[in-house]
């Protein structure tokens, strides 16, 4: 009785899904009918281009299946009137960017060599990865090209299986595992036609194109393309990190738009000049920002009288760093240095990456990009900023600001056991410690360190991090870090014990509390 039962439901729900979906074609062979949508391909893309709030929530896959004529006959390269344009996900009206990343890389229709190539820390969101599909099979001479953080597809199997169903209609994809010294391949652009280039914050992954908190910036200028294209091409030669040999210098596009790729020892010296010349005012929107360096500078800058606000992931506002030999949380350094800041308490990340530099003013810029306000960001990931005077998309990102900044959270947050990266057990193998960690958060990378030393040899197994330390000593000071930096859990074991136990209370973060993280 109660398998018949199940199936009926099983049923009942194929049945639904199956009237919601002939419903939507429906609706949208009529909408062609009547003329709403262009029924010619190269219509329906140039109709997209120029109103694309009429498209935004339409199912792109059921109206390309539906137009009559498919054909590029007569079809005429759009070139847009405003070169530069940036959406965001969680502003007064939310913009679908899993729209505009699809219609982006819709412009390889009609092309004589139609290219796309894609850095991309993470590459899993299922309307992206339906998109390069359908595209692929629909345009034989289309060539995709994909470099991919090898990590984060080490971590999960729903990933790997993505990434060997692209590789199976053709799509080239390399990857950054098992190059030796590298860090995170942290970019996030993508590259059409060698002319437009997509980039900003948002990691290519369900989570991060529609719930955590983003920006896409999208740019229609070839020589800004050369730029990522030469970073590209180090990248798929497996040049990564600080093998690339990258100046850190400013490169300047023209005279509204300027590039920096890291790592280098000189982005600190890049990014300081740009801080330095404030005048009047910094805002920065960031997921992580744990530099001492730029807290120092910017409390030289409000000692002169900058006005310095900060919107802050609340994950990063708890975290502890070292800053004048005082090792606190941001929020309490930052209260000291009596700089004004922001948590973003929503239940999602704030997971943005963008400083403006003197809002309202003539001199007004934004630096955008993939890069966190780290010591990793700065000097071992693959990353890249935009500096952008555009007033229109300074504007916009202002804006935002002010709207973020001012948002008050509706949602109570009660306070929430959180469960951090741990270890779970350590046991003793002839002359090696096998040492296992747990960590739930998908989003943090760990590491080990032992008396000093990064544990080099580890194996992944989802949320369960196996690492082994070879050579046994009498005693281990062994060190849990994220990839940032932040300290976990330290445990100093002694190995003439026969079994080595882990202390319950050895933990450095756990609750959360009026949208701040705190020690346990």
């Amino acid at each position: 009785m109660k398998i018949s039962k199940l199936l009926i439901v099983i049923l009942a729900i194929i049945q639904i899904y199956s009237l919601l979906k002939m419903g939507k074609t429906t609706n949208i062979a009529k909408y062609i009918r009547d003329g709403k949508i262009p029924n010619k391909l190269t219509e329906y893309i140039k109709d997209r281009e120029e109103n694309p709030r009429k498209y935004e929530n339409l199912p792109y896959s059921i109206i390309e299946k539906e137009l009559s004529d498919q054909s590029c006959d007569g079809f005429n390269e759009f070139v847009p009137k405003m070169k530069q344009r940036v959406y965001f996900n969680d502003f007064r009206r939310k913009d679908n960017l899993e729209f505009y990343i699809n219609r982006a890389l819709d412009r390889v229709y009609c092309e004589e060599d139609p290219k796309i190539s894609i850095a991309a820390y993470e590459l899993s969101n299922s309307s992206l990865v339906e998109k390069i599909s359908y595209l692929k099979k629909r345009i034989p001479k289309l060539k995709v090209n994909i470099v991919i953080e090898g990590d984060v597809i080490s971590k999960s199997k729903q990933k790997q299986s993505v990434i060997e169903k692209l590789k199976s209609i053709g799509v080239s994809i390399k990857s950054d595992a098992k190059v030796r010294g590298n860090n995170l391949m942290h970019h996030k652009f993508i590259v059409i036609n060698e002319k437009w280039l997509l980039t900003g914050s948002t990691n290519f992954s369900n989570r991060g194109v529609n719930m955590n908190g983003n920006n896409l910036v999208e740019i229609y200028s070839k020589k800004t393309c050369e730029v990522y294209l030469k970073e590209f091409d180090k990248l798929w030669s497996k040049t990564f990190s600080r093998a690339k040999k990258n100046s850190g210098k400013i490169m300047e596009v023209n005279k509204d738009t300027k590039v920096i790729m890291g790592p280098s020892n000189n982005i600190n010296n890049s990014m300081f000049r740009l801080i330095s010349s404030a005048k009047k005012s910094i805002e920065i929107s960031m997921f992580s920002f744990s530099s001492s360096s730029t807290l120092t500078l910017l409390s030289v800058l409000k000692r002169s009288n900058r006005k310095i606000r900060l919107k802050l992931d609340n994950l990063t506002l708890g975290l502890k760093i070292q800053f004048n030999g005082q090792r606190k949380r941001l929020k309490d350094h930052l209260t000291n240095l009596k700089i004004n800041f922001e948590s973003d308490g929503s239940k999602s990340m704030y997971h943005h990456k963008y400083m403006i530099i003197d809002a309202y003013t003539a001199n007004a810029m934004v630096l955008v990009g993939s890069m966190n306000y780290s010591d990793s960001g700065f000097y071992k990931n693959d990353e890249n900023i935009l500096i952008i005077k555009d007033k229109r998309i300074v504007e916009k990102f202002t804006k935002h600001f002010e709207y973020k900044y001012s948002e008050k959270v509706t949602t109570k947050l009660n306070p929430k056991k959180i469960r951090w990266p741990k270890f779970k057990s350590i046991e003793k193998n002839g002359d090696e410690l096998k040492i296992s960690v747990l960590n739930d958060l998908s989003e943090i990378s760990i590491k080990l360190k032992d008396n000093k030393r990064w544990v080099k040899y580890h194996t992944d197994y989802g949320t369960k991090k196996e690492f082994v330390v070879r050579g046994i000593k009498r005693k281990h000071d062994l060190k849990l870090y994220s990839d940032s930096g932040v300290l976990f859990q330290q445990l100093v074991i002694n190995t003439k014990n026969s079994v080595i136990q882990i202390p319950r209370k050895q933990c450095t973060y756990n609750y959360l509390k009026s949208n701040m993280w705190y020690d346990c």
